[in-house]
């Protein structure tokens, strides 16, 4: 694979600068500003280890280290992420597998929404696929719930598939995910990231992962003419050869936990180094402004 030499350069200062921001605000709790880089100071990016953002960090504290039962916590870990909003999820509360009943999820929601509350987030659309043989349901909530309920009686399916992978990748349950309605590529991808949290569902090697287009951009920003077939070979080489580059380049990235950084990481970083370079050049920007710095 040919490489741009200055664009992995920027990819690794890149990854350091936002892992930084992470490691003064929170672990050493310095006073703003945490960047001196004016793009990092007006636009949001994701953390580089995903499971110390917000969104994560509420999953695996209110939701992963909660739930014992298996059933419980795959099925909620998928609801959570379905309407990936932590106060939605604080009005449904952490349901049961046995005792489930969407229409009471159906109506804690709609009372809260006649409140003039948001269901939703307007980070990013969670469900990819488009639901155009169901124009009978108009409400989005109800749409919303239908998928649930499609989803709730494959969810000891789903657990068997984990532990049949115990060892191996989660490629399987990824496919087995984007069957459903309502479940796209990009948030099958979460819920596979999220399965990598506390090991609830057995330790999983990260030799796979979905790449999507954001993370396609990054990789074609480094590497030269690269074929698709090749994309995920790509983001092999630089989790194996992260080190490397980060003595190459004399930056000290901060490793939290003594933890390097992940396949699904590094996909992530590399969408996000897409919204930072696109700013950086001049020719578009990210979807959401950045107030802490």
């Amino acid at each position: 694979m040919e490489i741009n030499q200055n664009n992995i350069e920027l990819f690794w200062k890149f990854v350091t600068e936002r892992q930084d921001i992470y490691y003064k605000r929170f672990i050493l709790k310095q006073e703003k500003p945490w960047s001196n880089d004016r793009i990092f100071q007006e636009w949001k990016f994701c953390n580089i280890f995903r499971k110390y953002d917000t969104g994560t960090q509420f999953l695996i504290q209110e939701i992963i280290e909660k739930i014992d039962d298996r059933n419980d916590l795959l099925l909620n870990m998928i609801i959570y992420r379905i309407f990936n909003r932590i106060e939605t999820t604080k009005i449904i509360g952490n349901v049961s597998y046995k005792n489930f009943d969407i229409e009471d999820i159906k109506q804690k929601l709609k009372k809260h929404k006649e409140k003039g509350n948001k269901i939703f987030t307007n980070a990013f659309l969670m469900t990819g696929v488009n639901f155009t043989d169901l124009k009978d349901i108009k409400d989005k909530i109800d749409l919303y719930c239908w998928s649930i309920e499609k989803i709730k009686p494959t969810i000891p399916e789903l657990v068997e598939i984990l532990q049949n992978s115990n060892g191996k990748n989660l490629q399987n349950f990824f496919l087995r995910l984007i069957q459903f309605k309502g479940i796209g590529n990009f948030l099958s991808h979460v819920i596979c990231s999220d399965v990598l949290h506390k090991e609830k569902f057995g330790s999983f090697t990260e030799n796979w992962c979905y790449f999507g287009r954001g993370a396609e951009k990054g990789i074609n920003l480094i590497f030269n003419n690269i074929k698709k077939n090749k994309y995920l070979e790509a983001i092999e080489y630089l989790q194996k050869e992260q080190k490397m580059y980060f003595k190459k380049f004399n930056l000290d990235f901060k490793y939290c936990e003594n933890s390097e950084i992940g396949l699904f990481d590094i996909e992530n970083s590399l969408c996000e180094f897409s919204k930072y370079y696109k700013i950086k050049e001049g020719t578009g920007r990210a979807r959401l402004k950045f107030e802490g710095i």
